[in-house]
């Protein structure tokens, strides 16, 4: 193919619009956390061919982190949730007229599709998350709201500070590398097919 076909193709595709739900979904998850975790949102787009973004008050800590993996915790849940249901519904086609259940097992997976793409936070956001995370530890342990508190949350550092922060470098990963999110789909695809 000559280059220039090929260059106006990946131009041309641009998977914000083609799976555009996943993209609305992302936004809102942000939307929705930041509501549940007392930051008011100051801006919102929750679509747009190249941008769509979610601006709220900072929030620190554990808070912060949650508002900024939203779609990650709410994306992967609701992808499985909608391949379980186009598993289901493919296994029921006779019970439907035929056009009805292949449409709607095409929605599933196309709603699941685009969510799952979309699901992993921006680098932006994976960069907050970690600070996020960085900045409550580090006034957690320094002990300041007493020894035992600082103990505590030293104590918690490898079971809770570096899973969340390695799932932060991983969410990171997956949002600068294009199309990994087609890999998370089908990890999720190839989960609910095996053990659901």
């Amino acid at each position: 193919m000559p280059r220039r076909v090929v260059y106006v193709m990946k131009e041309s595709l641009n998977w914000n619009i083609v799976l555009f739900p996943g993209v609305v979904f992302h936004e809102l998850s942000h939307f929705i956390m930041s509501i549940l975790m007392g930051s008011r949102v100051t801006k919102e787009r929750f679509w747009g061919e190249r941008d769509a973004a979610i601006t709220h008050e900072e929030v620190p800590g554990i808070r912060g982190y949650l508002i900024s993996s939203a779609p990650f915790l709410f994306g992967t849940a609701t992808a499985v949730a909608l391949l379980w249901l186009a598993e289901m519904a493919a296994v029921g086609l006779t019970l439907y007229s035929p056009w009805q259940a292949i449409f709607q097992v095409f929605l599933l997976y196309y709603l699941a599709l685009s969510i799952a793409v979309h699901c992993f936070p921006s680098s932006k956001d994976a960069s907050n998350a970690m600070h996020s995370l960085s900045s409550f530890y580090a006034r957690k342990a320094s002990m300041a709201d007493g020894i035992l508190q600082g103990i505590f949350w030293l104590l918690t550092v490898p079971f809770v500070f570096f899973p969340l922060y390695l799932g932060a470098i991983i969410m990171g990963v997956f949002s600068t590398i294009r199309n990994l999110g087609f890999l998370w789909f089908a990890i999720l695809f190839w989960l609910v097919a095996v053990y659901l």
